[in-house]
């Protein structure tokens, strides 16, 4: 898919999204009938916790971490969690029976790609994107990563097997390692296999959740162990399951498309999923369905455990989330607010942090207060008014004098730049290409061009101030 298409179909999805006509919001063709559910998808806020867009409420909940007893507080934003309960009649709530967290992998980062912003552990590839929440102990986010450094990451697999990191944080030491992935290169003599480019010794290993079978190529494990000499010497191999449910359980899973086949034959987090004429596509058609789009699947197994799809949500893809605006809320309004000229729009599935002072752990669009200082991520939104911005991601801060602009450019006139309906005045900026070199203001309006992206920057009180933006420093985003 080229970026142009990308970008209408993000464009189709905020516009379905802000109104909640369907996903995120948990709707469903049974409404007024409360019904089994299962949720699979990342936290984005709590009280008690927002997953798809739909507010769980754990009390009483058994909740898993790890593969152990946790509670709610052990629960963090941008994890991948597995929710099974009963959905409210209206489709927004639910009461929530168990959840489930397990990361991805931990261990130490063998090497760093930082112009991918990608890094490898435990032979795993992890991709980040602005969307990847940092714990709050990694300062500086991706910057603040370094090879030796032991790492837990959640997140969702593509079609070759990456991680799409969702949430990075420290392991804890004193920890086992743990990694998930398909077993190939099966050595039952030698007692050895492979996850990825891992070697994983097994030979003092238990096996767990194997039945009468016994282990094989292409079974999906989960492993715990010792890393040494490049080896993991397991303690523990267990086999995982798919996301399943009985005939008849709703279900909603969120992740990206690893295995196509047809718009009518495709797989989700691991879960088939086959669609119908009746089927409802938000953010573009059955035809823009591919492998590595990023979805949101939402309907009910069958007998032979497929999800019937009654909606297909195709979300904000990550390459497409090219905005960010940084500064204080001058407006505030039913569904998103203002920030200077860009009106900001919120969705069911926007995640929210607080990393103020008050450090609300239930921090939503309802605890904005006009001069709040923020920090959004999201997409244009070019299916309404113009210049509007869809946020996947809101972060309140305490006052900061630093004002940023991100976005594509609208329009060139040096020493101007127009990017979402702002004019960046950069006489006297600093300029910067793509791999934050300095360069002349000839060559940065040279090698700029309408749709480049480009990240204005200033610590000056004022001078983002209504339409209009004085760049201390600008620079072409890669």
């Amino acid at each position: 898919m080229n970026s142009g298409s990308a970008r209408a179909l993000v464009m189709a999805a905020i516009a379905c999204g802000v109104v909640a006509c369907g996903g995120g919001g948990g709707g469903g063709s049974t409404a007024g009938i409360d019904r089994l559910g299962i949720s699979s998808g990342t936290i984005t806020g709590f009280g008690s916790i927002f997953v798809n867009g739909v507010e769980w409420r754990t009390s009483g909940a058994g909740i898993s971490v790890d593969d152990g007893p946790g509670t709610e507080a052990d629960l963090r934003l941008g994890q991948v969690v597995t929710v099974r309960g009963t959905l409210d009649a209206n489709g927004a709530g639910g009461r929530a029976e168990s959840i489930d967290f397990d990361n991805e992998v931990e261990g130490p980062i063998a090497s760093i790609d930082a112009a991918a912003a990608s890094f490898v552990v435990l032979g795993q590839v992890v991709l980040t994107s602005p969307d990847t929440v940092f714990d709050d102990s990694i300062v500086g986010g991706f910057a603040g990563l370094a090879v030796g450094d032991e790492v837990e990451v959640s997140g969702y697999r593509d079609a070759a097997g990456a991680i799409r990191a969702t949430r990075v944080e420290q392991h804890d030491a004193g920890d086992d390692f743990e990694v998930k992935g398909v077993v190939s290169g099966l050595d039952p003599v030698a007692k050895t296999f492979l996850l990825g480019s891992l070697v994983v010794n097994y030979a003092g290993a238990v096996l767990e959740d194997f039945g009468s079978d016994t282990l094989g190529n292409g079974d999906f494990v989960e492993v715990e162990g010792d890393f040494a000499g490049g080896v993991l010497v397991a303690d523990k191999v267990e086999r995982e399951d798919d996301i399943s449910g009985d005939a008849g359980d709703e279900s909603e899973v969120e992740g990206y498309i690893t295995r196509f086949v047809s718009p009518a034959d495709f797989d989700v987090a691991g879960v088939r999923v086959t669609t119908n004429a009746g089927t409802e596509f938000e953010g573009g058609t059955a035809a823009d369905l591919a492998l590595d789009l990023k979805v949101e699947v939402e309907g009910e197994f069958n007998a032979a455990g497929v999800l019937v799809a009654d909606e297909v949500e195709i979300r904000v893809q990550p390459d497409d989330a090219d905005v960010e605006i940084a500064g204080a809320v001058t407006a505030l309004q039913a569904g998103g607010f203002a920030i200077q000229g860009v009106q900001v729009k919120v969705t069911p599935t926007t995640l929210w942090k607080d990393d103020s002072n008050a450090a609300l752990p239930t921090f939503s669009l309802a605890d904005l207060r006009l001069g709040d200082y923020v920090e959004i991520r999201g997409a244009e939104d070019g299916s309404a008014a113009a210049n509007d911005v869809i946020a996947t991601r809101v972060e309140r801060d305490d006052d900061d004098d630093e004002s940023i602009l991100r976005g594509p450019v609208q329009a060139e006139n040096e020493p101007d730049l127009t990017v979402l309906g702002i004019t960046i005045d950069t006489t006297g900026a600093v300029f910067r290409d793509e791999d934050d070199n300095p360069m002349s203001e000839a060559a940065f309006f040279a090698a700029v061009g309408v749709g480049d992206v480009v990240k204005a920057e200033t610590d000056v009180p004022g001078a983002f101030n209504g339409n209009s933006f004085v760049a201390e420093e600008v620079e072409i985003e890669d």
